[in-house]
């Protein structure tokens, strides 16, 4: 989905972000925010190429603190020679129910996150769990 949440379940397990770029980048900083907006965990992930990027947080603020389950905002911020490239940013979950309340279709996720259906970027089939 086309949106700039992430939720954290409070485990420290590593927590997808997701973006693509414009251009090739030679620094491409990801900042964490809580739901004050104060940053709490900034991640260097250095040079990109053009296209989809992909960065694991796990969870921790810049102390190494595991932060508390919840959701939180990505902020994607990417420079080449000190100009800015342009971003678009995503996020992942699992659809848990569709409401049409709004008077358009608009997919909750087990996230917590709650984005219209014209945001959906991709649909991926879950893993086959099934035994032989």
């Amino acid at each position: 989905m086309q949106g700039s949440l992430v939720t954290s379940d409070g485990s420290g397990v590593a927590i997808p972000v997701t973006f693509t770029l414009s251009g090739a980048t030679d620094k491409t900083v990801i900042n964490i925010q809580n739901a004050a907006g104060q940053v709490v965990r900034s991640i260097d992930a250095g040079a990109k190429n053009a296209g989809v990027g992909r960065v694991n947080w796990d969870g921790k603020d810049n102390a190494g603190n595991v932060l508390p389950a919840g959701t939180y905002s990505v902020a994607v911020k990417a420079t080449n020679a000190d100009s800015p490239v342009s971003v678009s940013q995503q996020t992942t979950g699992t659809v848990e129910s569709v409401s049409f309340d709004k008077g358009y279709p608009v997919l909750n996720l087990n996230t917590g996150v709650s984005v219209p259906v014209s945001d959906l970027l991709q649909v991926d089939s879950p893993p086959n769990t099934s035994k032989p």
